[in-house]
C-alpha cells in the first residue's frame, strides 16, 4: 500500500537516515509528529542498524504512539519478513501500545509468537489478548495449527506456559465463532 508523505515527513525521512545523530534526532521529531504507516519500515531499519540505546528508545517510542490506522498493515506485513525477525517484539510492542488488535492477522501474531523469543511471546499474547474480533476462520485455524505444532515438540523452554495460554484463546474464539 502505497501512502502519500508531505514534503516535511519526505524531509524527515532523510533526515532519519543522517550519520549525524542531531540530524537524525530531528527528524524523529518531525517523524513523531506527522507519521504514519509509511515510517514503519525504515523506523525499523534504522533501529535495526543502530547501535545507539538511546536513539533505539526514541524510534521505540515514536513507534509506540503512532496512533494512525495506516500503521497497522506495514506492521503486520514486518512480521513476516526476515530482516526485522529479531524486531518482532517491538513490533508487536508497537501494535498494541498504539491500541491495534488486528484480529484478521491473529495467524501472522500466533506465528511470531513462537518463533521468537520470550518478549516476542509475551507481546503476542497480549495482542491477542486484546483482540475483539470479527476473526476469520482460516485464520483461527492456522493460528491453532501453528500453536499445535509448536506445542507437540519437546520443550522445556518457558514460552510453553504462554503457548499454551495463547492455545487456551485460541479455542475461546473458535468456540465463540460458532
Amino acid at each position: 500500500m502505497e501512502m502519500k508523505q508531505s514534503k516535511k515527513l519526505k524531509d524527515a525521512m532523510v533526515q532519519l537516515f543522517s550519520t549525524d545523530r542531531t540530524t537524525a534526532m530531528t527528524g524523529l521529531k518531525t517523524i513523531r509528529e506527522e507519521g504514519n504507516g509509511s515510517v514503519i519500515h525504515p523506523l525499523l531499519d534504522v533501529y535495526t542498524a543502530s547501535g545507539d540505546a538511546d536513539f533505539q528508545e526514541e524510534i521505540r517510542d515514536i513507534m509506540s504512539c503512532l496512533k494512525s490506522d495506516t500503521v497497522v498493515e506495514p506492521l503486520v506485513e514486518a512480521l513476516g519478513i526476515e530482516k526485522y525477525k529479531e524486531d518482532r517484539a517491538l513490533i508487536l510492542y508497537s501494535l498494541w501500545s498504539s491500541g491495534f488488535y488486528p484480529s484478521e492477522a491473529i495467524d501472522k501474531v500466533t506465528r511470531a509468537a513462537v518463533e521468537g523469543d520470550y518478549m516476542c511471546a509475551v507481546e503476542a499474547l497480549t495482542v491477542i489478548e486484546n483482540m475483539e474480533g470479527p476473526f476469520q476462520y482460516d485464520s483461527i485455524e492456522e493460528a491453532s495449527a501453528i500453536v499445535d505444532e509448536y506445542l507437540g515438540e519437546d520443550s522445556d523452554d518457558p514460552i510453553v506456559a504462554l503457548i499454551e495460554n495463547l492455545r487456551e484463546l485460541l479455542t475461546d474464539f473458535r468456540a465463540n465463532m460458532e
